[in-house]
């Protein structure tokens, strides 16, 4: 019996596989929504969504906003699985091309961009809210008129204090 050594038994427990499996699940998603709401928390996609839901219903802004970014997501995922598909050298070279055509063309756009630009673009923005803002308010109570919601204590209040 000189060289002989039993094997160790080998122990297949299928809890293992299965706690294992979860980890991996949520160390992926524990990941990604990290990775996310740290790249998207000063997005300017962030702004937009925190100023269209001043102005309008927070629930379409809301439905509005989480359909974009299931539907970039999915995007993202595709494209993702498209560099195991195709050989890695290829997507280097494809990655590096995007990038380097859309960083060109930020440059381009930037660089032609007057220093008036960015004011004139958010004055306009601005009047137009504020326009919709006048057509909605008007749109639910006659322009000039006090709300048919406020009762006839308050619109007796608004009429005293105009005959004053």
């Amino acid at each position: 019996q000189k060289g002989f050594t039993p094997a160790a038994p080998v122990h297949t427990n299928r809890e293992d596989a299965a706690t294992q499996t979860n980890l991996g699940f949520i160390h992926a998603f524990v990941a990604a929504i990290s990775v996310i709401i740290v790249s998207e928390l000063g997005d300017k996609t962030f702004f937009i969504a925190a100023i269209m839901a001043m102005r309008y219903n927070r629930l379409t802004v809301l439905a509005g906003a989480m359909l974009a970014l299931a539907l970039m997501t999915c995007l993202s995922v595709l494209f993702g699985y498209a560099t195991t598909v195709i050989p890695r050298v290829y997507t280097y070279y494809v990655s590096t091309a995007l990038f380097a055509i859309f960083g060109i063309r930020m440059l381009r756009e930037g660089l032609k961009m007057s220093p008036d630009e960015g004011q004139e673009e958010l004055e306009e923005v601005q009047a137009e809210l504020k326009k919709k803002d006048e057509e909605v308010s008007c749109h639910r109570s006659p322009c000039g008129q006090p709300s048919q919601r406020l009762g006839a204590p308050l619109s007796a209040a608004f009429k005293q204090e105009n005959e004053l």
